[in-house]
């Protein structure tokens, strides 16, 4: 909260403005933080000035997507560089909560993160369905947790996860990036953005492609096709 407050303060007036005013909730505000946080000094209020048009009007989800798109194409540095310093900073982290319970984070590269989080997410649902009418109560989130455990403890779950099963991801490349001509990012899930030789990597392995057309300020999808 502390970092929070100073970046507002010294940094974005106009988000603190509009927070003060009512315009933005406390969530907006803080996209703004994250966002902004490693961009060189001299581009903050420029980061701001384009990411806060119309900001009243947007919701959380809506404003993280601008607030990406602004900080990658505002970045002097390429994302190539700083994927590649990163990935020297990557860790996992326990910390230990009340009731006997512990959080165990993860920092890694963003297509290792969601090929992980898309494939216990997809064994979670199949195991939810197989469980339907049996005295199996868990949630979903109670069998991913218990997914993610069973396979770092015994390397494959009780259902045989850890066999040969290949994790997905959903990617977003532009055509000029795909072609080697642009160092645009990529992005996972239409949101992460990520290096263009990473994004040509997991494309190069995709079994099929879906054609889309997006506005180029928005990222609103205007058409979809599909190719294989």
């Amino acid at each position: 909260m502390l970092f929070e407050s100073e970046q507002l303060v010294q940094h974005l007036p106009a988000t603190l403005a509009l927070l003060r005013a009512g315009d933005i909730s406390y969530w907006h505000a803080q996209i703004m933080v994250v966002q902004s946080w490693k961009l060189p000094e001299e581009l903050v209020a420029e980061f701001e000035a384009k990411v806060l048009q119309n900001a009243r009007w947007l919701s959380v989800e809506q404003l993280r997507r601008r607030a990406v798109r602004v900080r990658e194409r505002l970045n002097p540095e390429s994302i190539v560089t700083r994927h590649q310093k990163a990935l020297t900073e990557r860790w996992v982290r326990l910390t230990d909560a009340a009731d006997g319970m512990s959080y165990l984070e993860m920092y890694l590269s963003s297509d290792d993160a969601h090929a992980i989080k898309n494939r216990i997410t997809g064994e979670a649902r199949r195991l939810r369905r197989a469980a339907a009418g049996t005295d199996d109560t868990r949630t979903q989130a109670q069998f991913r947790t218990d997914i993610v455990t069973d396979l770092l403890r015994e390397g494959v779950t009780a259902s045989g996860l850890g066999h040969g099963v290949r994790a997905t991801v959903h990617i977003t490349v532009p055509a000029m990036t795909l072609m080697g001509h642009s160092d645009e990012p990529g992005l996972l899930d239409g949101v992460q953005p990520i290096d263009p030789e990473t994004a040509r990597r997991l494309a190069g392995t995709a079994t099929g492609f879906t054609r889309l057309l997006v506005h180029p300020e928005t990222g609103v999808v205007l058409s979809v096709g599909r190719d294989r």
